[in-house]
């Protein structure tokens, strides 16, 4: 166990997490890191502060993503450093004041690189086949404004957005989606009223600040180590720590995993709609018909596992070569058929919202 103190005493923040490192994957060999740089371009405005701070208060720090392998954990991370490559990024596109008696600090929540973004085309979010999975980048954070001869702190923005195209995280899309996704945080604070949030009466103490965001952390599935047997019918339950205490058996099958429960006669009750089970020591979500052990990775988790399954079109027997010419025509489509394949790889757990990514 491990705690990191980001002490600035001068600006009144001392924000303590409490993780483990990233050293502990258990399971999985040491994770390979992959350095990324980004590129800022020209400038598109002014800041009006002196300096501008980064606060990384992710649940999992150890990476902005993971890039896809079958083989190895691979780690993304920014090649100069989580803090001074965003901090630098943003000065370069927007400048700073060096006169100027406020410090702009800028705090961190989530910056998630994933080729699983799902997006749904229509309001109703739990229609899967409705939602389309896109590779790109999740990211959100809060802006707050320090008055240095007060020490007092305003609120100025929360900014919360998701970017997607066509490009795999793996293949540049990585830095493309995450400069624009600081592109973006920058233009709204270029474009901020900066006078009506220096008037603004809400003013927070140091204190208050520090208070709020060690609160982000007070998960107790994250502050107990001890997980209790049971399972969890919703993501509430498993962040809780507080399963259904019943007990469940798990059958592992070629076609997924099978959780079943007794009924008061004895018979065997199959399980759906789970979240996931833990069997007194380790913790499963459920995902593409199957259960996948959960990793703990700083404040976070992460798993070998699988979104969704796969579809592959197989070639049937009676494929011939004349079908190669036009491959997607309905006669050659009616003489193959859809293999659905479980392909796994290393996913996130988005602590806000439960899903993987």
């Amino acid at each position: 166990m491990q705690f990191i103190t980001r002490n600035l005493r001068a600006h009144g923040l001392m924000i303590i997490l409490l993780f483990f490192s990233v050293s502990g994957f258990g399971q999985w060999d040491e994770p390979k890191l992959i350095p990324m740089k980004l590129s800022a371009g020209p400038a598109i405005g002014s800041l009006p502060a002196a300096e501008f701070l980064v606060h990384d208060v992710r649940f999992d720090t150890s990476s902005i993503g993971l890039e896809e392998s079958a083989q190895e954990l691979r780690l993304i991370k920014l090649a100069k450093g989580f803090h001074g490559t965003i901090a630098n990024f943003i000065t370069t596109r927007a400048p700073l004041d060096k006169n100027n008696p406020f410090t702009l600090h800028c705090f961190i929540k989530k910056m998630m690189l994933s080729n699983h973004i799902y997006l749904s085309s229509t309001e109703d979010k739990q229609k899967k086949f409705d939602m389309t999975e896109l590779p790109g980048i999740l990211f959100a954070a809060e802006l707050y404004l320090q008055d240095n001869n007060t020490n007092l702190y305003t609120p100025v923005f929360r900014f919360d957005t998701t970017i997607t195209g066509n490009r795999q995280v793996n293949y540049g899309g990585g830095q493309s989606y995450t400069e624009a996704a600081l592109d973006a945080f920058v233009q709204k604070m270029v474009q901020a009223n900066w006078d009506k949030h220096r008037n603004n009466a809400r003013k927070l103490e140091p204190k208050q600040l520090n208070e709020h965001y060690t609160r982000r952390f007070g998960i107790p599935v994250l502050k107990n180590p001890e997980p209790v047997r049971g399972l969890y019918l919703s993501y509430d339950d498993f962040r809780n720590n507080k399963p259904t205490v019943i007990d469940f058996t798990v059958e592992e099958g070629s076609k997924g995993d099978f959780l079943y429960i007794k009924n008061d006669k004895g018979d065997q009750i199959l399980q759906h709609e789970l979240w996931g089970y833990c069997d007194g020591k380790d913790m499963f979500i459920y995902s593409a018909s199957n259960y996948f052990k959960l990793q703990r990775s700083a404040n976070g988790f992460i798993i070998y596992g699988a979104k969704d399954y796969t579809a592959r079109r197989a070639l049937r027997l009676n494929f011939s070569a004349v079908d190669l010419i036009s491959p997607n025509s309905n006669y050659s489509k009616g003489r193959t058929r859809t293999k659905y394949h479980l392909d796994q790889s290393f996913l996130q757990l988005d602590m806000e919202t439960g899903e993987l990514f």
